[in-house]
């Protein structure tokens, strides 16, 4: 466990260091120490999402969509389960691009998980910031650009990647992250997960978001204006004799 801790400490304040300890180890070393490592940060950002949800509910809870019960299973295990499949079909999405689908070795799809596995010391963080009023959605973008900037510092440094398939990544991964600037936080508000993807994001307010107001505001004045039009012309008359 005290590894385990001091691996999360090395990422998120010596991220340098954590990349050359990876590149160090090489193709060799397995996996296994990788998937304990996101199953227990999972579970500990499930727990901090929990622990938050029982003093800001997730909008589910509020509804009565599930009780705190429902809620504590979905942050400390479905939620994990989903991030450990999730893992590897993002680490053979990253092997495939910087190393070839059909050209790629076993030992370089390890090296290309364990990379990923590393983003899981930013799970508890995400956690923490995702349920900040107003600006925790923001903090949580923040936060995802920075793993970003992390993998691709990696994939250069560790696997060596090619630019065009570092800048392929970055354009891909920059539009899902735009994808989720725009639709993350409505359906964030309506999952009670929050916006921050890997950490199972925490609670959200289930106040109405910025903007919301003011576009059905318009609505409701374009339906009134409609339907005073209406109301203001004469009904047609018949031709006089």
């Amino acid at each position: 466990m005290g590894n385990l801790i001091g691996n999360v400490f090395t990422v998120l304040l010596k991220p340098g260091a954590a990349l050359k300890n990876l590149s160090d180890e090489g193709e060799g070393a397995g996996i296994i120490s990788s998937l304990i490592f996101i199953a227990v940060l999972s579970v500990v950002s499930g727990l901090i999402a929990s622990l938050i949800g029982m003093f800001i509910p997730p909008l589910p809870v509020t509804q009565g969509v599930f009780g705190k019960g429902g809620m504590w299973l979905l942050y400390m295990v479905v939620g994990p389960l989903l991030i450990l499949a999730g893992s590897f079909a993002s680490a053979f999405f990253l092997w495939g691009i910087t190393d070839g689908f059909f050209k790629g070795t076993l030992p370089q799809y390890k090296l290309t998980y364990r990379l990923l596995a590393l983003t899981a010391a930013f799970y508890p963080l995400s956690a923490l910031i995702s349920p900040i009023p107003k600006i925790g959605v923001y903090l949580g973008y923040a936060l995802q650009a920075w793993v970003l900037i992390f993998v691709l510092w990696g994939l250069i440094s560790v696997k060596n990647a090619k630019p065009l398939q570092t800048i392929l990544i970055l354009v891909i991964s920059g539009v899902l992250l735009a994808l989720a600037a725009i639709f993350g936080p409505r359906i964030g508000q309506n999952l009670g997960i929050g916006s921050t993807l890997p950490s199972l994001g925490g609670a959200v307010s289930p106040e109405v978001l910025p903007g919301e107001t003011q576009g059905m505001d318009q609505i409701d004045k374009m339906m009134q204006e409609e339907a005073g039009k209406g109301q203001a012309q004469p009904p047609s008359q018949g031709t006089q004799k």
